[in-house]
């Protein structure tokens, strides 16, 4: 645990004590606070101002989420894949891109029920849902079951104008951006 690090007699920690308690130094890398990359100059302001409440976390810890988040979408990608989806986004109006920031700053889901297996198998009828579930094997229900939960709750957010502009979107993506899309959601 990182508070033992302060209480070792034989070792003198290279971070003052409460770096190490409030989480900003951790040796297995466990409980780092995420990294911001930049604060975009596109940033929609409710959402900096709802993640600069101290509730959230501070701007710096939701969006370090948000970012982790896309460059762990991104890295599955090709460099043209890549951009296409950035484009795709980039396309969506200001608050359906609100809800897609926020709902990837809540990073990994808590505690879900597993999904049954009708949910399972709705969400495999797709060819992307079938090869999703195969590659998740034992642990497909828990992830159908986060995907349904995080999906929803993002989607909820959206208005239904922006819904449609969404759908739009995300059916236009090819196989390999939808798969990297759904499984970051589904963590």
């Amino acid at each position: 645990m990182a508070h033992d690090l302060i209480h070792r007699p034989d070792w003198t920690p290279a971070v003052s004590a409460a770096d190490t308690i409030i989480g900003r130094y951790d040796p297995s890398g466990f409980y780092d606070t995420p990294a911001v990359r930049s604060i975009p100059d596109d940033l929609p302001a409710t959402l900096a101002s709802r993640w600069n409440a101290r509730e959230s976390g501070g701007l710096g810890f939701r969006l370090g989420i948000a970012q982790n988040a896309a460059a762990t979408v991104l890295g599955r990608l090709t460099e043209e894949s890549q951009a296409d989806l950035v484009a795709a986004v980039d396309s969506l109006p200001e608050s359906a891109r609100t809800a897609i920031y926020d709902e990837l700053a809540q990073g990994v889901s808590g505690y879900v029920r597993d999904a049954s297996q009708a949910e399972v198998n709705a969400f495999s009828a797709s060819e992307i849902g079938g090869q999703l579930v195969k590659e998740w094997g034992g642990r497909a229900a828990k992830r159908v079951a986060t995907f349904n939960k995080r999906a929803d709750r993002m989607l909820d957010s959206m208005s239904d104008q922006d819904f449609g502009w969404f759908m739009a979107r995300f059916t236009s993506l090819d196989g390999e951006q939808a798969k990297a899309v759904i499984r970051e959601i589904s963590k």
